[in-house]
């Protein structure tokens, strides 16, 4: 059986199948890791007052919305990065002894502060954040936190 012009033009024309919607964008870790590595780079290069979320993306590899779903501002995101960075940056040493925990520590704080990217970033935050008190504070914060947390588990290894 033939089908005639008037006949094909009833049916709707065929549509490309489309994925289904899944909900909630779900959040890739590898991406988020990507935007945390570029806004290191980005605050080596350019310092936190000329860092833009632009620039954080470019450095990524994505979209300036993907920076967005996952913070809502570039002192967010810095937060966000300098915090995670003091909680579980370093590593509690066990010596076996107090004193040679203590000494690893120092140790090992000398050396990254020593790294080529942080004698450029902390120096630049440090003066961001004498000029904004909601910097000052988290940065303040997140250090404290990070310091207390170290402090904490190598006192408890030393009295257990």
């Amino acid at each position: 059986m033939t089908t005639n012009a008037a006949e094909s033009a009833d049916e709707p024309p065929a549509r490309p199948r489309r994925r289904a919607p899944a909900g909630a964008a779900v959040l890739r870790e590898d991406v988020t890791e990507a935007i945390r590595a570029a806004v290191f780079e980005e605050l080596a290069a350019v310092g936190y007052a000329r860092m833009s979320i632009e620039g954080i993306a470019r450095r990524a590899g994505v979209g300036k919305t993907a920076v967005y779903r996952r913070w809502r501002s570039k002192l967010h995101l810095v937060l966000d990065v300098v915090s995670a960075l003091a909680v579980t940056g370093f590593p509690v040493p066990d010596t076996g002894s107090l004193e040679g925990d203590l000494r690893l520590l120092y140790e090992v704080t000398s050396r990254a502060l020593r790294h080529p990217v942080a004698s450029q970033i902390i120096p630049d935050l440090q003066a961001e954040a004498a000029r904004n008190p909601d910097l000052a504070e988290a940065f303040q914060k997140a250090l404290r936190d990070g310091q207390e947390g170290v402090a904490s588990r190598i006192v408890a290894a030393a009295e257990g």
